[in-house]
């Protein structure tokens, strides 16, 4: 039986953010026929199925540039510190005893979205030991760069951690010497890896989800770019056999990291081979950037910085070495596969974007499209040759309401101003994508396009109110340039003829609204390739 056109009718449907809605859009196998006026979308060829939209508004369906969904789901079972953020450490203590209580069928207590700010005063281990002395503990950063361990935690993972550092990474500790139960960076790798030992079930319910709360918020795109919670071959491998089982239903573009178990040049043959296979079954799921860090994050302040954070006239943060960094980087562009560097300080920003400059002037390769994801700090120099290199940028703004205070206080009021420039990516045509970079964030679109445009701290502050950008911009960012940054402009991003159907579908008009109205916007419809795979009233 011949398959039946899908014409959705009376709405206001944006091909993209900048130009005028039409009413009416038809879908033949999945792709955009046309749009245009009901009329002359109806009088188009074939035999049709009508939906009436009543007045709804459709944008391409979100494409979040920077969301760790695995780790997203991996994470929702566990406590959440986010919800105690009134410094109330006798409420979070007894939170967190109640939380072990109920997962007494696990040996380990784990929890995440932990900010020591939110404490009276800055915790060590006999903080979580004063609440839970017979478990152990870990509880990661907000900014997933480090965690607090209780001294259980620390006797299993670490046992000799009074004489020996982890080979990678950096433990704290006293002044005396001994572990002060925070860890930082490939230390807390290390440690998560080694408490995640998963089977495959447990993997695919989290999956399953994370990717129903992505849907019912409009998302019918996700770059991941890895996890700590499984080892770097698994994360890989259990989105293929996610796929292969018929669970994925969000295109997926994975960000991998390099698999410290095969040669550098093995592990890019293997990823290169499954994205070609991929590519050509027309799959959900592609294999594309290949992940590395520069440095850490700000609210663990080991972000690299060209001056010290304030009130620490010794730390400038942690930079990777460059040399090696930049071999990596080289041979990730001679096998013709996109770069993607994790880079949140300004000497890192910088140091990245010198490499990226000669490693393209010794080897040129035109459409590389090349991302340093965060790039919080930089100056309007090294931005115009990010543009001059081809560079391309993936951007949090919910930082700036997440974590701006605390920027404030680790940066000063006149560095913190200068985070996350948008306006000035803009202004040098700078292709730059958003992302949530969740769980650290909300996955919410609306949540982080309303930060992009009203760039308010928690705490209420603005926070360079000259770096705010339109809404039509952060939704261009969200769509069309998220596309290009995974090389699929060419199937999602508009609503263009030939195009995926990919659409997501409101009872109100975003461009109605103001501002703070559009965090409790809601997704009536999500579709993907015209088929709805979210209803809010199912």
């Amino acid at each position: 039986m011949k398959s039946r056109d899908r014409i959705f009718v009376n709405g206001k449907i944006y091909q993209t953010p900048f130009v005028s809605p039409v009413d009416a859009i038809r879908i033949r196998k999945g792709k955009i026929l046309c749009l245009g006026s009901f009329s002359d979308v109806l009088c188009g060829p074939g035999n049709s199925e009508i939906v009436n939209l009543e007045g709804a508004t459709v944008l391409p369906g979100f494409i979040d540039s920077h969301n760790h969904m695995m780790t997203y789901g991996l994470m929702k079972k566990q406590f959440n510190c986010r919800a105690l953020e009134d410094r109330n450490s006798r409420l979070l203590k007894r939170k967190l005893r109640e939380y072990a209580f109920s997962c007494e069928g696990s040996s380990w207590v784990l929890g995440y979205n932990f900010n020591e700010s939110h404490v009276d005063e800055f915790p060590d281990k006999s903080f979580l030991d004063s609440i839970i002395p017979d478990r152990p503990v870990l509880l990661v950063r907000s900014c997933t760069h480090s965690a607090l361990l209780n001294s259980r935690a620390l006797e299993i993972l670490f046992p000799n951690a009074l004489f020996e550092n982890p080979k990678n990474g950096r433990m704290g500790r006293r002044s005396s010497g001994e572990p002060d139960g925070w860890l930082y960076e490939e230390a807390l790798e290390e440690a998560l890896v080694r408490i995640h030992s998963m089977d495959s079930a447990g993997v695919f319910r989290a999956l399953k989800s994370a990717q129903e709360d992505y849907l019912a918020l409009g998302l019918t795109g996700v770059h991941d770019p890895g996890t700590d919670m499984i080892s770097k071959k698994g994360y890989v491998g259990y989105y293929l056999d996610f796929e292969k089982r018929g669970l994925l239903k969000i295109r997926t573009y994975l960000m991998s990291r390099i698999s410290s178990s095969a040669p550098i040049t093995t592990w890019l043959y293997e990823v290169k081979r499954l994205e070609d296979e991929k590519t050509e079954r027309g799959s959900l799921l592609r294999l594309g950037g290949v992940k590395l860090f520069a440095d850490g994050s700000i609210g663990s302040r080991t972000a690299a910085l060209s001056a010290p954070y304030e009130g620490s006239a010794e730390n400038r943060g942690l930079l990777k070495n460059m040399d090696e960094l930049k071999g990596q980087m080289e041979k990730i562009h001679k096998a013709r596969m996109q770069i993607v560097v994790h880079a949140i300080g300004d000497l890192a920003v910088s140091e990245i974007t010198r490499c990226f400059g000669e490693i393209l002037e010794a080897y040129p390769f035109r459409d590389h499209r090349h991302r340093i994801e965060h790039a919080e700090m930089c100056d309007v120099q090294v931005i115009r040759e990010m543009k001059r290199l081809g560079l391309l940028v993936t951007v949090q703004p919910s930082f700036i309401h997440d974590f701006g205070d605390d920027y404030r206080k680790g940066l000063g009021p006149e560095r913190a101003a200068r985070l996350i420039r948008c306006r000035d990516f803009l202004e040098e045509c700078l292709s730059f994508s958003i992302g949530t970079d969740a769980p650290i964030s909300s996955p919410s679109p609306w949540e982080n396009i309303w930060a992009a445009m009203v760039r308010k701290t928690k705490g209420g502050i603005p926070l360079g109110l000259n770096q705010s950008i339109s809404l039509a911009h952060a939704l261009d960012a969200y769509t069309a340039q998220a596309a290009f940054a995974g090389f699929h402009e060419n199937e999602c991003g508009s609503l263009s003829p030939g195009k995926e159907a990919d659409m997501a579908i409101f009872e109100e008009n975003p461009f109605l609204l103001s501002p703070e109205e559009l965090p409790g916007l809601k997704v009536k419809y999500t579709v993907l390739s015209g088929n709805v795979v979210y209803a809010k009233d199912s």
